[in-house]
């Protein structure tokens, strides 16, 4: 019986032909799921028509898909979550700010928000999105900068048996038209048999599918799991007469990193190299044990989406045909079918009774239980998606009452609070990522200016003889020589914090009234709710820390001041011949 090889014996003999035959298995298993991912974009962008796209009008007369959808990323944009560094210990505020401030420098060159949003768009098509942090060597004028993509959910091919990317084979982002110039600069490498992907699943718009001048082809980034073993020497208890002693003993055990990066571009491997972390990041809108793709907000909406066009067009048609009669006209007349027109104050000569000449159709008026049921259509959509569009009080369809309209946000802002739980997940993965690209590229020496907080010094490392110095002694010299970040000083996996149940509106100016009432008013104690620096950080007040030990430096010298002020008063008090005082 011939021995199954496996992946990794797979990529010793051909790595190409490897990918190649796993994206393959991919879009063979999931080409029913890529087709209706297909389907729902173009749905959206009103791109889907009734027969043929050139010389019909487009499917719908209402998208809700799109409004839903849009509804959803208004929801989230009042309240994205943002990720932030927090010290690990409690004298570490001063350099957990300046890493949080190179932070929100890095979310906001690489447009965060905007990247949160579209992938917030990807998800409640598709059921998942990936967002992939990576590192632009020629952005910012050639100094670098990291960047995000949000991938489409059909490019990134993913093991079909796994339920999780954590017990994934395999998971290749698929990168198609990349010119062969630029493959050959990021890589210095020639494609030899290029091999382009068929485009039937493509899910772009039509003029961005047209081919044009230059050769370009499809390059796979795969990252293939690892399950190579490897001998290494670790410390084992052994008895011996002496007693339990340890010794070194030869263990086999898995290889650390467990991912193996390969690009590969036709039958051309760019690249090949163990990683230790995955780059592509998942974003769900909702949980379901087991599964992988979800069912998302348009997968439940657009059987009732189909069902309200349905009754729109035959609206639409009984409309028509009562507004433009059919007629039947007699041939005994003198007049043709093709002799009569729609035109105003027309003449028409007829031999005999015109009553006899021509008779018109009168087609049966719809129902209003038709369009009782057209209108309730609308609600059950909402009640599948759980998103109730609610404005100024008053809800999407005709319900007056208060208790309703509370009821209906209610329910939404639960839906939207479950996704921001969830998107603050990815944010924390997508900060980490951040952090250790930072933290691999902006070595050994870069400046980076940041509005309100000035220039930003970084190095790579500390000098050698302050490899085993204390914390203080290493902050003395950074302050010494101006460094305000040290990137080994960096702790991507324990330095981040997510809130996604913020209560403090999103707006900076609302933010403020709120804390600034808050911070008036006294507690049961007697202090305000919240104190100065609750404030300040609740406004995101550059250099807060700075502005507070500048605070709390001049109370402590109106104290002493004060202090001395007391004790000369009661001297002069003490002093022969002052009332008061002792008298001889």
């Amino acid at each position: 019986m011939e021995e199954i090889k496996s992946l990794t014996d797979k990529l010793k003999d051909n790595p190409a032909g490897l990918i190649h035959e796993l994206v393959a298995t991919t879009n063979k298993a999931m080409a029913p799921k890529y087709q209706r991912w297909q389907r729902y974009r173009r749905k959206l962008r009103n791109e889907w028509y009734i027969n043929n796209q050139w010389s019909q009008r487009p499917l719908y007369s209402t998208n809700y898909l799109r409004s839903k959808v849009e509804t959803v990323k208004a929801y989230i944009s009042q309240q994205l979550p943002v990720p932030e560094v927090k010290g690990q210990e409690r004298n570490d505020d001063i350099a957990a700010e300046v890493k949080n401030n190179v932070l929100q420098w890095a979310l906001r060159m690489a447009k965060w928000e905007k990247k949160a949003r579209e992938l917030a768009h990807e998800a409640e098509v598709c059921g998942i999105a990936w967002i992939k942090p990576r590192l632009d060597p020629d952005a910012f004028n050639g100094q670098g900068i990291v960047v995000y993509d949000v991938i489409p959910s059909e490019n990134v091919k993913v093991d079909p048996k796994a339920t999780e990317p954590g017990n994934a084979r395999w998971i290749i982002q698929h990168i198609p038209d990349v010119s062969v110039e630029e493959i050959e600069a990021f890589y210095g490498k020639k494609v030899i048999g290029s091999d382009k992907e068929d485009t039937k699943n493509d899910n772009r718009p039509d003029e961005q599918k047209a081919s044009t001048p230059g050769q370009t082809c499809d390059v796979y980034e795969a990252y293939i799991r690892d399950y190579s073993m490897e001998t290494a020497e670790e410390p084992v208890e052994q008895e011996t007469e002496q007693g339990v002693v340890q010794v070194l003993a030869k263990v086999k055990r898995r290889k650390y990193p467990n991912w193996r990066m390969i690009v590969v571009a036709g039958n051309t491997v760019l690249a090949d190299k163990p990683v230790d972390r995955l780059p592509l990041k998942p974003y769900w809108p909702t949980d379901e044990t087991g599964n992988m793709y979800p069912p998302s907000i348009v997968e439940m909406a657009e059987p009732l989406q189909d069902l309200a066009d349905a009754i729109d067009e035959q609206i639409y048609r009984n409309i028509r045909m009562t507004v433009k009669r059919q007629r039947i006209v007699s041939s005994a007349t003198g007049l043709t079918r093709n002799m009569i027109t729609d035109a105003a104050g027309e003449v028409y000569m007829v031999s005999g009774d015109i009553d006899k000449a021509m008779k018109w159709d009168e087609p049966t008026l719809l129902g209003q239980e038709i369009f009782a049921y057209r209108k309730e259509i609308e609600e059950r959509i909402s009640i599948v998606t759980g998103i109730f569009s609610v404005a100024q009080g008053k809800p999407e369809f005709n319900i007056q009452t208060y208790s309703t309209v509370a009821a209906l946000q209610d329910a939404s802002t639960s839906t939207i609070k479950m996704r921001l739980k969830l998107l603050a997940e990815t944010a924390a993965e997508v900060a980490q990522e951040t952090l250790a690209l930072i933290k691999e590229n902006f070595g050994p020496y870069r400046e980076i200016k940041i509005a309100g907080e000035g220039v930003y010094r970084i190095i790579d490392e500390y000098p050698a003889e302050l490899q085993e110095a204390t914390e203080e002694e290493k902050r003395a010299w950074m302050e010494q020589n101006g460094v305000d970040l040290v990137l080994s000083d960096i702790d991507e996996l324990h330095d981040i914090v997510v809130q996604a149940e913020n209560a403090l509106p999103a707006d900076r100016s609302a933010r403020a009234q709120v804390s600034l009432k808050l911070m008036e008013t006294p507690a049961e104690d007697g202090l305000p709710v919240i104190t100065r620096k609750a404030l300040l950080d609740a406004l995101d007040y550059p250099k807060a820390s700075e502005l507070i030990r500048e605070i709390e430096e001049l109370k402590n010298q109106q104290t002493m001041q004060q202090q001395q002020e007391m004790l000369m008063q009661q001297q002069l008090m003490n002093q022969p011949g002052i009332d008061g005082g002792l008298q001889v």
